[in-house]
């Protein structure tokens, strides 16, 4: 789901990239984001693609084959089944180009130690194929 936060640095990205840039979306905005103020508008520059609810998986192997040179930048692996075939697909690539765009764990309550091993158990098999971080916030940053 286009997060606001996500979506406005990589719509900036995208006024300065010389290239098309796509955003992929397993969903779009909610309903009830949408009531919290969540908006559309600050995707200027980014094109959206939105996978549609059944039958994914075609389309997600589509986009991979269809852009092997593209640099792919991915968020929550391991949370959305899209997003997760899309990474495997991807790390099988000689050379992949994977980023990740992330945002730090929730730590409050009890399960916030099981979000960081759920997080890191999600990317194990992808550390060593992904190049680039785009950390939100600044505890992502830090």
């Amino acid at each position: 789901m286009p997060s606001h936060i996500q979506t406005g640095a990589l719509d900036h990205f995208a006024s300065l990239w010389p290239d098309e840039v796509t955003g992929v979306w397993c969903e779009d905005i909610s309903p009830a984001r949408k009531a919290l103020g969540w908006g559309q508008d600050s995707r200027a520059h980014l094109k959206d693609i939105f996978l549609p609810a059944q039958n994914w998986e075609g389309k997600v192997s589509e986009i991979v084959a269809a852009n092997p040179q593209a640099i792919h930048i991915l968020s929550a692996i391991g949370a959305y089944p899209p997003v997760t075939l899309a990474a495997k697909l991807l790390s099988r690539q000689a050379k992949p180009r994977l980023g990740l765009i992330v945002e730090p764990a929730i730590l409050m309550g009890w399960k916030g130690p099981l979000r960081q091993i759920k997080a890191r158990w999600n990317y194990r098999t992808f550390l060593d194929k992904i190049t680039a971080v785009l950390a939100m916030g600044t505890q992502g940053r830090d």
